[in-house]
């Protein structure tokens, strides 16, 4: 299968994840992409990128695997990724993606292969999972889920074609997000119901703020899986981890890894038995239950007024 490593300057850890994808049994192209300076760049940004255009080279020397693609302009990260797609789908209807600083197992390869290969409909498959699950599944199964954490991720063609469109039209449908996680939700009790409207409107200004941000495409391919009723998969062990906190030149840069949570699995809250009911309250965003929602907005409100005090 083919892979693509997207990367800017961070030159050694694009040669450690590109060694390490090259020892996967399965790889049958990896494809080293690297962005467009962008135009207020520094010298060093300069400087790192040449770096790493030069490792990249010497990668590609000495495996014929691999090929690296350089691009002259940077036009922002979601056009970015809807280029590099392009590339992918020339002569694949499905690939993995990732960038130089998510170190994936071989076990999340396989995963993100096996998975995307088992559908047909529009989908995105992530190796992240927020939380390990003790069960009966295997590392392979995919549990179902709307707030994914696109790291690492395996992508087909008509998930392309969603992401373009959604991208170009930049408008957010509130009602489809309502329906989506009521739907998912299916509120029997006035906590459920208080928790699916705060969801709705979380997500209708999330993915607004997204679609208007040349930044996040992780986004703008969530809201265009709701929006074309997608399939977005994680596993039920995390397979894959950011390790972005280990070198400063990252665009978003992160102090330490997160941690990773541990429950078995909850089907009850859903119809459909693929969704976690734990694994969803967590990754929403929103705080669960009436009483902690008030109270969490009490804290935020004496934070803001504490802070307005110093």
């Amino acid at each position: 299968m083919d892979v693509t490593l997207l990367s800017y300057m961070r030159p050694e850890m694009t040669l450690r994840t590109a060694l390490k994808l090259l020892e996967w049994s399965d790889l049958s192209r990896l494809r080293i992409v690297i962005d467009g300076l962008r135009y207020f760049a520094s010298a060093d940004e300069g400087f790192w990128r040449d770096e790493t255009i030069t490792y990249a080279e010497k990668i590609a020397e000495t495996d014929s695997r691999v090929e690296v693609k350089v691009f002259s302009q940077n036009i922002g990260f979601t056009n970015h990724s809807l280029r590099v797609q392009k590339l992918i789908f020339k002569n694949a209807n499905s690939g993995i993606m990732l960038e130089e600083d998510n170190d994936i197992s071989e076990i999340g390869l396989n995963f993100l292969q096996k998975s995307i290969s088992t559908v047909t409909e529009p989908a995105v498959f992530t190796s992240y999972s927020s939380s390990n699950h003790t069960g009966t599944y295997s590392g392979l199964e995919y549990r179902r889920t709307l707030f994914s954490q696109l790291w690492g991720n395996a992508i087909n063609e008509t998930a392309h074609y969603a992401l373009e469109k959604t991208w170009l039209d930049k408008s957010v449908d509130t009602k489809m997000i309502e329906k989506t996680i009521y739907d998912l939700i299916r509120p029997r009790n006035l906590n459920e119901k208080n928790f699916a409207k705060r969801t709705s409107k979380y997500w209708s200004r999330y993915f607004y703020n997204g679609l208007i941000s040349p930044r996040h495409t992780d986004i703008a391919l969530m809201y265009a899986m709701w929006s074309c009723d997608g399939i977005l998969g994680a596993p039920w062990q995390n397979l894959s981890t950011d390790l972005s906190h280990l070198d400063f030149r990252g665009m978003n840069q992160r102090d330490d890894q997160r941690d990773i949570g541990s429950h078995t699995q909850k089907l009850d809250f859903m119809e459909n038995t693929q969704f976690c009911k734990q694994c969803e309250i967590r990754d929403s965003r929103v705080v669960y239950g009436i009483f902690n929602s008030k109270l969490n907005s009490v804290k935020y409100r004496l934070n803001r007024l504490n802070l307005k005090i110093n």
